[in-house]
Parts: structure tokens; C-alpha cells; sequence
């Protein structure tokens, strides 16, 4: 089986897109007869060209484009044309795209299921919601384009990005529900660093981490005030808040504002080897979000380390969370958030007890392994059916 795995996003850009492609990819190609080549986007030069990579077992072809900024996708006028005289070229059984409402996905489906006979079975994997896709010029470009190309099946990671898909023209019952999985090796409770926490000079407290991006939704600054009534009743207790965005300087500001200098640290960026290093050291994780996620990422690669996590009870987290593994709690809530806080730092036992339980869900619902093994299946039904 041959397989073009296409996506407008693939390391070393970030993200949570990026790293289910990389992560699904890898783990396809180490399985036998199955070959795979991801298709995505030229981020160093906008010249077309035939270099391939070998990455970790398969293969990467990088196509030109211009970056669109607002929505950080990738278009170029050739583009259309360089898919259509791939397709021709290689001979793929399955085109499976990633998104589908992005230039690349469209020109990839539709060019898959009618410019080119024999036509090639098409799946793709819905990774988000947004907000702009309930407005009316938008739906009824969506409709257009996603509603005429209709991939064979359509894999939503979750309830809301399912709901996005009907939005958008799919057919209900071309929708299957898989979610993204989680390396277990890499997000790993065997990772537990005691230098990292003397490094962080919290070796004998409690370390919190927040991982995620710095912007007004993830409900950073709910999380530093909570903290700082934390501080008031327990003071062997760090933040540690890895991660950028726009909102970075303004969180700092009320950090400094509400007096926590000392018992929070901003480290910024930090690359996956790193990340997997600070989950599986710290004590607990939080996830403070206001609005709905397309997938509780951060509340599986939490429950992967072996750390329990209190989340906010939105739509994405909600799903994933397993009972016994942390808390969920209403979203802007400083006070519930304050005393699950306390809870979780003054309780070791609980930790360590919530921890196990999260470590066992993980590997038992979301390794990778297990998500291959569903988006096989679905491989095999669309094949079945030509």
C-alpha cells in the first residue's frame, strides 16, 4: 500500500498538526508492504523541485509556496499543476490529506477523485473548529469546495471537529471518529529529571507546568491569579510556563504585577525532546483554557508522562479526560482552579495515584500504534470499495 500523506504543515514548523503527521507517518512506514510519502510545503525557497528526504523510514516531498499569513497556509499559482503531474507520476492507493479546507488539501482532493483516472481513494483527517468557519461567506466556500470534492472518508479527532466537518458539506456518514495519539516512548514518566528540578531550584517543592501557546484563549492569566493565592496558603510551589506567543509580554507584566517573580518561571520555547523532559518532571500540569480545543492534546501527553492535569471542562479536554486521572474545572474559574491547585500540591500520595491511572489510559486508548491500527482500518474500507 502506497500512501500520500498531505498536509500544509510538517516539522520543523510546530504544532499539534505537524506532530500527529510526523508521529502517524512514522508509524504507518514501520509497518510492512506499507510505503509512505508525505506531500507538503517548501518553507525554505519558493522554487518547485524533486527533492525527496528520507525521514525516519519515509519519505518528504516539499512543495513551493507563498505563505498566506493570516491563516499560515501555503499557496503558489503552479501549485494545482505540480499535484496533478505528482499524482500522475506516483502511483498512490491512498491520498489521505490533513484539513479540508486549506489550498493543498482542496487541489490534492480534488484532483485525486476526478483530474486524474484512475481515481484514487481520498481520506482526510478534520483537525480543528474555528470560530470563522460559521461565517456565511466562509461556509459557503467550504460547501463549495469540500461539499463537491467529498473525501472517501472523513477522520474527526473529536465530537466538535466532526461537527465542523457537517458544517462544511461532508456527508455524516463518510465521518469516522479517530483521535490523535500520543508517543508513549518519547512522553515517558522514565524521563523525570532531578537535575532539571534543581535547575528550576525546586528540587524538594512542588513544580506546575503549563505547556501550550501564550495567547488570550489558553487562560494563562486565569492560572497566574489562582496562583497567586496559592502562594498565599503554600509556598514550597513553582509555575513553570513553557511556550510563546503574542501574549507573552502581557503575562509577564502580571506576573511581576501580582508579585510572583520568584515562584514563576516564563522558559519560552523549548524543542519536543526538551518538552518530554519537562512533562515527566514536574508534579502536575495545568491546562487553563476558556474556549473549546479541537483536541485535549496537552491533557494526553500529560496522562502519557504519568501526571495528573487540571483542565478546564471545555469541549476538546472533556473528552479525553479520564476520571482518576486530575480534574476538570469550569473555565475562568480562579477559585476552583486555586483549590485543585492546593489539592494536587499538598497530596503526593493522590498524585502519585492519579498519575499511574493516567500513564495506563494513555498507553491503553492513545499510542500511536493503536491510532495506526484505526486509520488502516479505514484505508482498507475506502480500497474495498473501488
Amino acid at each position: 500500500m502506497k500512501i500520500a500523506m498531505v498536509s500544509d504543515w510538517f516539522p520543523p514548523k510546530l504544532g499539534g498538526v505537524q506532530t500527529a503527521v510526523y508521529e502517524l507517518s512514522s508509524e504507518l512506514a514501520s509497518r510492512r508492504g506499507i510505503e509512505v510519502e508525505v506531500i507538503t510545503d517548501n518553507y525554505k525557497t519558493l522554487t518547485f523541485s524533486d527533492q525527496v528526504e528520507e525521514v525516519d523510514g519515509f519519505k518528504v516531498r516539499r512543495l513551493a509556496g507563498l505563505v498566506l499569513p493570516r491563516w499560515k497556509v501555503y499557496f503558489h499559482p503552479e501549485l494545482p499543476f505540480k499535484v496533478k503531474e505528482l499524482f500522475k507520476r506516483e502511483d498512490y492507493d491512498v491520498v489521505h490529506t490533513h484539513h479540508l479546507f486549506t489550498p493543498l488539501s482542496v487541489f490534492a482532493t480534488g484532483i485525486a477523485k476526478f483530474m486524474y483516472p484512475p481515481r484514487k481513494c481520498v481520506v482526510a483527517t478534520n483537525h480543528s473548529y474555528h470560530t470563522w468557519a460559521e461565517r456565511s461567506f466562509f461556509r459557503f466556500f467550504s460547501r463549495f469546495t469540500v461539499g463537491s470534492t467529498q473525501p472517501d472518508r472523513v477522520i474527526a479527532i473529536s465530537e466538535v471537529s466532526a461537527r465542523m466537518a457537517e458544517r462544511l458539506g461532508v456527508n455524516p456518514g463518510r465521518i469516522r471518529r479517530i483521535p490523535l495519539g500520543v508517543n508513549v516512548e518519547k512522553f515517558n514518566p522514565a524521563r523525570r529529571s532531578e537535575e532539571l528540578r534543581r535547575e528550576l531550584g525546586a528540587d524538594s517543592g512542588v513544580v506546575i507546568l503549563y505547556c501550550g501557546r501564550l495567547v488570550e484563549r489558553k487562560g494563562v492569566h486565569y492560572l497566574l491569579i489562582a496562583f497567586q493565592q496559592v502562594l498565599k496558603e503554600m509556598k514550597e510551589v513553582k509555575l513553570v510556563i513553557l511556550g510563546e506567543g503574542p501574549w507573552r509580554g502581557r503575562l509577564m507584566k502580571l506576573s511581576r504585577r501580582l508579585g510572583l517573580d520568584k515562584a514563576v518561571e516564563f522558559l519560552g520555547y523549548k524543542p519536543r525532546e526538551e518538552v518530554w523532559k519537562y512533562c515527566a518532571s514536574c508534579d502536575f500540569m495545568v491546562a487553563p483554557s476558556t474556549h473549546h480545543e479541537s483536541f485535549g492534546l496537552v491533557v494526553v501527553e500529560a496522562m502519557a508522562s504519568g501526571r495528573p492535569i487540571i483542565a478546564t471542562d471545555v469541549t476538546g479536554f472533556n473528552e479525553v479526560f479520564v476520571e482518576g486521572t486530575g480534574f476538570l474545572v469550569p473555565p475562568r474559574d480562579v477559585e476552583a482552579l486555586k483549590e485543585k491547585i492546593l489539592l494536587l500540591a499538598r497530596d503526593r500520595k493522590l498524585r502519585e495515584r492519579m498519575g499511574r491511572r493516567a500513564r495506563e489510559e494513555a498507553v491503553k486508548r492513545y499510542d500511536w500504534k493503536k491510532i495506526a491500527d484505526q486509520t488502516l482500518e479505514v484505508y482498507n474500507e475506502v480500497l474495498s470499495q473501488v
